[in-house]
């Protein structure tokens, strides 16, 4: 992805400390520590159990639809169904949220920005203090299980959740399990990576030839557990975003000899993109 240029400018020296400061209403120097904080990020995360254990979702899900279900059904008996499976009682895990990456100095998340300015607004006066220490102890503030501040309450940071193994999330499957994770409540905008091993159902051909030769190939590949989580879990969920990878391989005449050098190809370049949920249902 291509980044904007940035614009700068130069302020002169004499013109960077705003000496009147002091002398506006208690209000508005309230409203500029607030203003210091509010820089909206993206905070990469993902959902595991408290004893750090993956296992609850490596077992073998259920396929979300099945080929006698889909085929001849009516959308309302579709969604009947669904329901009527979903009071089915499941086990429930104790999860919580860790970075996604387990080494910090990689970790991009906005959240090592706001900790920063945090600090700072906690030794700058007592003033900066204290509207520090209210932000952080509002109730929606979303924290990782060390207690570490992710997310201000009402802030418009976007959050990747990461919540199985990629052999699991490709598939479709239905949610067995339950992550029972409090902090989810505290979420308003979600992005989940986009697998490009989902695809709709495709009606069968109706000849007999191409019901034995492809038969197969025209069932779906729904991502039921993606819809059951956001659905259980997400009661306050405003936003969705799917994240997507492409790969993309430079054009033949980049690789040909020039010049006496070798151009550098194929290469992988990685496209990161935001879609919403409305776009891929």
């Amino acid at each position: 992805m291509v980044c904007p240029t940035q614009i700068k400018f130069y302020v002169p020296e004499e013109c960077r400390i705003f000496t009147e400061f002091p002398r506006l209403p208690p209000e508005v120097r309230e409203r500029i520590w607030e203003t210091y904080l509010s820089t909206p990020g993206v905070h990469f995360l993902k959902l595991q159990t408290k004893d750090g254990d993956w296992s609850w979702a490596e077992r073998r899900m259920q396929d979300a639809f099945t080929m006698q279900e889909t085929e001849g059904a009516e959308d309302g008996e579709e969604m009947l169904t669904v329901l009527e499976n979903d009071r089915v009682p499941r086990e429930s895990h104790q999860a919580c949220l860790i970075p996604v990456g387990p080494c910090p100095r990689a970790d991009v998340s906005q959240y090592q920005a706001l900790r920063r300015q945090l600090a700072i607004l906690s030794r700058t006066c007592v003033e900066s203090r204290n509207v520090a220490k209210r932000l952080a102890n509002r109730p929606e503030t979303l924290r990782l299980a060390n207690g570490s501040i992710v997310s201000l309450g009402r802030s418009p940071d976007l959050i990747y959740l990461d919540y199985f193994p990629p052999s699991l999330y490709q598939g479709s499957g239905n949610l067995e399990t339950i992550p029972d994770c409090p902090d989810l409540a505290h979420i308003k905008r979600v992005a989940v990576r986009f697998s490009h091993t989902w695809r709709p159902t495709k009606k069968l051909c109706t000849c007999d030839s191409c019901r034995k030769t492809n038969g197969a190939e025209h069932r779906g590949v729904y991502p039921a557990h993606l819809y059951q989580l956001l659905a259980r879990h997400f009661p306050n969920l405003e936003e969705f975003f799917f994240i997507d990878y492409f790969i993309v391989h430079k054009g033949r005449a980049q690789n040909k000899y020039d010049g006496g050098t070798w151009a550098k190809g194929p290469t992988m370049q990685v496209n990161l993109c935001t879609r919403r949920a409305t776009q891929h249902c």
